[in-house]
């Protein structure tokens, strides 16, 4: 039985110490994970503020643009006014 009981024993140990050494890595991963978690977070908030403030800019283009299309059409229309 002495034998038996130290065999038992010496499982229970390596068990018992194979749980902690899981444990570390369950908690280690679930670390990681958070931090992918945040950085995901993270990146696609600065996706969006990118996004958006290239939105921004386009719109702002745009309207230029178009502030320089009907000054050039008065432009035109003025010059055919002179011509005739």
């Amino acid at each position: 039985m002495s034998a038996d009981c130290e065999l038992v024993s010496d499982h229970l140990f390596r068990m018992k110490h194979q749980l902690k050494e899981l444990k570390v890595l369950q908690n280690d991963a679930q670390i990681a994970r958070d931090r992918a978690k945040e950085d995901l977070v993270n990146l696609e908030k600065r996706i969006y503020a990118d996004r958006r403030a290239r939105d921004v800019e386009m719109q702002a283009v745009r309207r230029e643009a178009d502030e320089k299309r009907q000054q050039q059409e008065m432009y035109q229309r003025r010059i055919v006014r002179l011509v005739s």
